[in-house]
């Protein structure tokens, strides 16, 4: 729907437990979308400084690739509250200032991920425009998605071997 709009991707924080692909949907959307992608994660960021540091890596990617870029920032609520203060700036007025100076400027979309919601600073959690849980499959559809895909791979599957699948899987 963004690339028939012809908008930008809205930042994004997804949500919930490990090993549902919420960083693996990161490298779906700038694929789709036609984005570089810049992946990092909110512990590599205890200062302001090494935000505008991932900004300058940012920026060089957008230089080189010409392409919008969607920053990830996995496991988000690992950033300190300083650094959080920088990526909100990001977010709202698409720079940060630093003793003067502004940052940024390049088209970027922060998509951030986490296991605990709970954590993510309030101001920071505000400034995502969409807020998404992520969680797994129930076994319902897994026994759906078994039985289609055996379909499609001219598989005979029984009901009860999908509905295994579905609660095994």
């Amino acid at each position: 729907a963004v690339r028939r709009a012809g908008r930008p991707l809205a930042h994004l924080l997804l949500y919930g437990p490990p090993g549902v692909g919420k960083s693996c949907l990161a490298y779906v959307l700038a694929g789709e979308l036609q984005m570089a992608l810049y992946e990092s994660s909110g512990a590599e960021f205890p200062t302001q400084a090494s935000v505008l540091e991932a900004l300058g890596n940012i920026g060089a990617l957008y230089t080189t690739t010409g392409q919008p870029v969607l920053w990830l920032i996995d496991e988000i609520d690992g950033m300190t509250r300083v650094a959080s203060y920088s990526a909100h700036s990001l977010m709202t007025h698409n720079y940060v200032t630093l003793q003067g100076e502004q940052y940024g400027g390049v088209p970027i979309t922060i998509m951030g991920t986490t296991n605990r919601m709970s954590s993510v600073p309030p101001a920071l959690k505000s400034r995502f425009q969409e807020s998404l849980y992520v969680g797994f499959y129930a076994p319902a559809d897994l026994a759906r998605i078994a039985d289609q895909t055996a379909k499609r791979l001219g598989i005979v599957l029984t009901a009860e071997a999908a509905q295994w699948v579905g609660e095994n899987a």
